[in-house]
């Protein structure tokens, strides 16, 4: 199947195992990887956060992006994905605690909304076989959530 992105930017889709999955994992290595680079940006925010005085919410951005990387690294149903995701929802809770009481928090709200819409479309090309666009609309959940911490860190 010919999709957008392997026509205009050769993306082509690779092929999955019998068991919808790549050697194992949930991403093939080229898509991981971009993932795995695409999560560094936690580490650069966390950072931020500290230097701003966020110094335990920042903190807990930079442990999260060690748990992505971990993650991102070999992505497969393991107590990494479950570390990595149970981590992200926590830090997603407490930073949306403090941004209530920002006075930026309408644009912190808004960017993560956005950020959440990506989730789901994300997870709709990726049941309808299409990983690079499901990739690279994942990208955003990362991208949008690193900009919405930014937003706070700096307000």
């Amino acid at each position: 199947m010919t999709t957008f992105l392997d026509r205009y930017f050769g993306f082509t889709e690779p092929m999955c195992d019998d068991d919808g999955l790549y050697d194992g994992c949930l991403a093939p290595p080229d898509q991981a990887t971009f993932l795995y680079w695409m999560s560094w940006m936690g580490m650069v925010t966390g950072l931020i956060g500290v230097w701003n005085g966020y110094t335990w919410l920042g903190a807990g951005t930079c442990v999260g992006s060690v748990f992505a990387q971990m993650y991102w690294s070999n992505p497969t149903y393991s107590w990494r994905r479950t570390l990595d995701m149970s981590w992200i929802q926590l830090l997603i809770w407490t930073h949306l605690w403090v941004a209530l009481s920002s006075s930026h928090v309408m644009m912190y709200v808004l960017i993560q909304i956005f950020g959440a819409v990506s989730y789901f479309i994300s997870w709709m090309f990726l049941r309808q076989g299409h990983s690079w666009a499901g990739t690279f609309t994942h990208a955003l959940i990362h991208l949008c959530a690193n900009v919405s911490l930014l937003v706070l860190y700096t307000s």
